[in-house]
């Protein structure tokens, strides 16, 4: 699970509902960008956040980049491992933008072959 401890607070993002069916990617990344905004965290999958210099900034922005690209991966565990590695994506890099940036490009190849 997300932790966010920004102001030394605890606050758990509760869980969106799984990825499961192609024809439901479209909602879950809705669902997902409205929970990741609830705790202004969407930037880190709209535009990327660039790596701070400040040392402690940077290991936020590094534990934030985790926990992220984890979030997603966790809502959508049957399309991260081979469909996504055959176009490139990189699980060690923990991009949480790349990540659903190659989601989506799946899945709007798959709506576009119907």
């Amino acid at each position: 699970m997300l932790v966010d401890d920004r102001n030394d607070k605890h606050n758990i993002i509760k869980p969106i509902r799984r990825l499961v069916r192609k024809e439901d990617f479209f909602m879950w990344r809705h669902e997902l960008l409205n929970s990741l905004k609830r705790h202004t965290l969407d930037d880190y999958i709209l535009r990327g956040v660039p790596e701070p210099v400040d040392k402690a900034d940077k290991q936020k922005w590094e534990k934030d980049r985790v926990d992220v690209d984890f979030y997603i991966q966790h809502s959508a565990p049957d399309y991260g491992s081979g469909r996504l590695w055959d176009m490139g994506w990189d699980i060690a890099a923990r991009d949480p933008k790349a990540t659903l940036d190659k989601l989506t490009k799946y899945f709007f190849t798959l709506g576009r072959g119907r």
